[in-house]
């Protein structure tokens, strides 16, 4: 290839999208910004706008497999609690267990047991001196799982 010219290559696995095997042909798109120029490209666009209803058609997939659409993550929360004003020390265990299964390419079941809504990080420490409320975003797992489908724009 000649000088300036860039290349991408992307493996994405076919069990993380969810989509329907008979289909032998999926819209797709991409595109590539160069922010410091204001520039903006896509493979397939109408008056170089961004829409997510105009794509390009990519053919000739068949054979795929999405695996059996099962995922199981299990979990274990240590807790050790110290008395020193008696020097004793007691250890628990909560064991914790989330099997997402899909249904249909387009539908999700998920069964929680113990769910340990706590195995997150910290929100950041905010100081509100507005009368609007402050935001903090959902950082949960279980919460976010699939939540991308409903991202809509920039």
């Amino acid at each position: 290839m000649g000088e300036g010219v860039w290349t991408a290559e992307m493996a994405i696995p076919f069990k993380s999208l969810p989509f329907d095997p008979a289909i032998e042909s999926w819209g797709f798109n991409v595109s590539r910004a160069i922010r410091r120029r204001g520039e903006e490209m896509l493979w397939v666009s109408r008056n170089r706008t961004w829409n997510p209803a105009i794509v390009g058609e990519a053919r000739g997939f068949s054979g795929l497999d999405q695996g059996v659409g099962l995922d199981i993550v299990p979990g274990l929360t240590v807790k050790e609690a110290k008395s020193y004003a008696n020097s004793s020390s007691a250890l628990t265990t909560d064991p914790t267990l989330d099997v997402y299964y899909k249904i249909t390419p387009a539908l999700m079941g998920s069964l929680t047991v113990n769910t340990n809504f706590s195995a997150t990080e910290v929100d950041d420490r905010q100081v509100n001196l507005t009368r609007f409320n402050l935001f903090f975003p959902e950082k949960r797992d279980f919460f976010l799982s699939d939540a991308d489908l409903f991202e809509f724009g920039r």
